[in-house]
């Protein structure tokens, strides 16, 4: 348990307050804080490696292409931060193909240990234009910028906070705490009790966001 503390007291002092104080505009809309101008110079050649292998290998199935997290943002650490892409497909994928893309995204890690991690965050259109009004469409509209293929944003509404987006994004933390629980029962890896507490933590501050009239992404603001 003292290491499980340590590792969250470690996650939120790497991290430090940064832009609006609230995330909000002044019509109370969420800020979207991601650029692929923000894209430091020292992550370009390697970002740009990834996208093109992606779209080499997987083009064929690819709708789209978004960057999300700390390289969209600015603030990426090299050899720290991970590399966070969103890719929407045209149809649903299969459970072979996400394997491969997993694949993929490890061999790139390994190419580019600048990166901590590659990660491709899969969804379908359908998913995301016709099912998914508080999870994907919010995701790609304010919290992703558009990196290859059509981009679905520009026929997405704006969002205010809400408990219904808290709700969506977080569908999966049980999942994944229960997953990773399991994983620290056997053997502590800081790596993994790092990202479970990063979501536990995100997951709490989302649902109360509408009261407290925010939306922050760095968690030193939560």
């Amino acid at each position: 348990m003292s290491e499980w503390c340590s590792a969250v007291y470690t996650t939120l002092s790497k991290f430090q307050r940064r832009g609006s104080m609230t995330g909000l505009d002044r019509n109370g809309y969420i800020v979207n804080d991601i650029s692929l101008s923000n894209v430091q110079p020292e992550f370009q050649p390697a970002f740009k490696l990834v996208i093109d292998r992606f779209l080499h290998q997987f083009g064929n199935l690819t709708h789209s292409l978004y960057l999300y997290g700390s390289v969209g943002r600015g603030t990426a650490v090299p050899y720290i931060s991970d590399l966070d892409i969103s890719v929407i497909l045209h149809q649903a994928p299969r459970a072979d193909g996400l394997l491969k893309m997993t694949d993929l995204g490890t061999a790139l890690q390994q190419l580019n240990p600048i990166f901590s991690k590659v990660e491709f965050d899969v969804g379908d259109y359908d998913a995301v234009m016709r099912r998914n009004d508080f999870e994907w469409r919010f995701w790609l509209k304010h919290c992703c910028t558009h990196v290859a293929g059509d981009d679905l944003r520009a026929n997405i509404v704006r969002y205010r906070p809400a408990m219904h987006i808290g709700l969506a994004i977080n569908q999966d933390v049980e999942t994944r705490y229960r997953t990773a629980m399991s994983q620290l029962s056997t053997q502590w890896d800081h790596s993994v009790a790092k990202t479970l507490a990063k979501k536990l933590i995100r997951c709490d501050y989302a649902l109360l966001a509408e009261k407290d009239r925010s939306w922050h992404v760095e968690l030193g603001q939560l």
